[in-house]
């Protein structure tokens, strides 16, 4: 007889449980599934999807034509500096020259 008793009180434990779950859930004015809003863009809900498609392949060539620039930048900055290094290299070669010249 003890065991139902602790069955009844787990059944009526797990009822108050679910309903206290369904009351929360009601009361935070959920209304079932909406698709997730682009975060991002404070002005997503009153563009079409087709417009925000095309705003965030615009995004992504744009971040991607920026990346290429700094690429160019950087490798432009690294043939100045080699080229600085060579031109060093060179008149350091030639001084070194210039000066077993005067020792002979």
């Amino acid at each position: 007889m003890a065991g139902y008793m602790v069955w009844a009180i787990v059944a009526v434990f797990l009822v108050a449980v679910c309903l206290d779950v369904a009351a929360r859930i009601s009361a935070s004015g959920d209304r079932g599934y909406r698709p997730p809003v682009d975060t991002t863009d404070y002005n997503a809900r009153l563009r079409t999807p087709s417009q925000i498609k095309r705003d965030k392949l615009r995004r992504q060539v744009e971040m991607e034509e920026d990346d290429l620039r700094r690429r160019e930048e950087d490798l432009r900055r690294k043939r100045e500096e080699d080229r600085r290094r060579e031109e060093d290299r060179r008149r350091e070669e030639d001084r070194r020259r210039e000066e077993e010249r005067r020792r002979d």
